[in-house]
């Protein structure tokens, strides 16, 4: 059949749903599919998607692929290139920017580190993640948002990234500050000296090795 006028459905979060919705709503789609004018446009995690459909398959005990039944439902894929460092740093200004009230030497301390050392993910969604757990902290810490520069120093800021990091990122080593004394001075330091401290690890691992 062919329609002048194009129907076209957009799906988004698809990889969210539970692993039987979403297959139950590849299974209506093959339904349009042979419509010519009707076009399924899906903004989807592949790989997870790939995953809920194998365990369906796992379930039924069959020997089909996940990989093989996405290709007769999607015959163009499109991926996403994921940010370079430029793009980092640029969205980074444009979310802070747009949040507003941030103590601009705060700002220019976490800028300098992250175009330094790159250490945010390639994801808008994550970086905008940790924008609004650095937003967070910063409120619940007074003494380093208020107007009051000269009492920050920069031991303060580097501590509050990597209190960030691990919030936005690896919240259970974050727990772990609350238990462990002085967990994230520790942390602090092998991060500062890493290079250093891994060398001296690798020359007594390659004397020992020698011993033996």
């Amino acid at each position: 059949m062919c329609f002048k006028t194009k129907l076209v459905i957009i799906i988004d979060d698809l990889d969210r749903c539970e692993p039987e919705v979403a297959f139950a709503i590849f299974e209506a789609m093959k339904l349009y599919l042979n419509f010519d004018n009707c076009i399924f446009l899906l903004s989807i995690d592949q790989k997870a998607i790939e995953r809920i459909i194998q365990l369906k398959y796992e379930k039924e005990n069959t020997k089909a692929t996940s990989k093989l039944y996405l290709e007769k439902i999607v015959q163009d894929v499109f991926h996403i290139p994921l940010l370079d460092r430029e793009q980092k740093v640029k969205y980074f200004k444009k979310l802070a920017e747009d949040l507003g009230s941030l103590n601009q030497l705060v700002y220019n301390e976490v800028l300098k580190h992250l175009e330094a050392y790159d250490f945010l993910p390639p994801i808008p969604r994550s970086i905008k993640i940790f924008v609004n757990s650095l937003f967070a902290l910063l409120e619940s810490k007074n003494e380093l948002g208020n107007e009051k520069q000269g009492t920050i120093t920069e031991q303060d800021i580097c501590s509050l990234i990597v209190v960030t990091y691990l919030y936005a990122y690896h919240s259970e080593i974050y727990t772990a500050l609350f238990y462990y004394e002085d967990f994230l001075g520790t942390l602090t330091k092998f991060c500062a000296n890493r290079e250093e401290l891994l060398g001296i690890n690798n020359n007594e691992v390659m004397e020992t090795e020698l011993m033996i």
